[in-house]
């Protein structure tokens, strides 16, 4: 027994797609991908200056640490300066007390710490962190 299937004839005007149709979506279709190639790059960017700006701040933080556990110095003003990543940033530390700076409150130091850097576009960038330790 055979099987024959009916064939559905097409109406007129339903044909399909042009090959003009399918080039004119292709054409937008592409445009709308290029619109969106410089916001790719953008956030890459944002990404690694995001990433670098969370990196110092830790390093940034460290160093407020060890100048809290160190407790006392010898001289105030405190001044220590560090480059570190073969010149890529620098830290500077400087801790006071009332003795150097009188808006400083007694039987406490004050722990600033600057973090100075150049971004890919060679433009230099800074953050500066302070706050208060108690004296031993």
């Amino acid at each position: 027994m055979k099987y024959m299937m009916k064939r559905t004839a097409t109406r007129k005007g339903e044909a399909g797609l042009t090959l003009i149709e399918v080039l004119a979506s292709m054409v937008l279709l592409t445009l709308g991908i290029l619109a969106m190639a410089p916001m790719f790059v953008l956030s890459i960017t944002g990404n690694q200056h995001s990433n670098r700006v969370t990196s110092l701040a830790t390093e940034a933080q460290l160093e407020i640490e060890n100048q809290i556990a160190q407790g006392t110095f010898a001289t105030m003003p405190y001044v220590n300066y560090t480059t570190e990543y073969n010149g890529r940033y620098a830290i500077m530390t400087y801790v006071n007390d009332n003795t150097t700076d009188p808006s400083v409150p007694n039987n406490v130091y004050e722990i600033k710490v600057l973090v100075y850097w150049y971004d890919d576009a060679n433009v230099s960038r800074n953050m500066e962190f302070s706050t208060y330790a108690s004296k031993p």
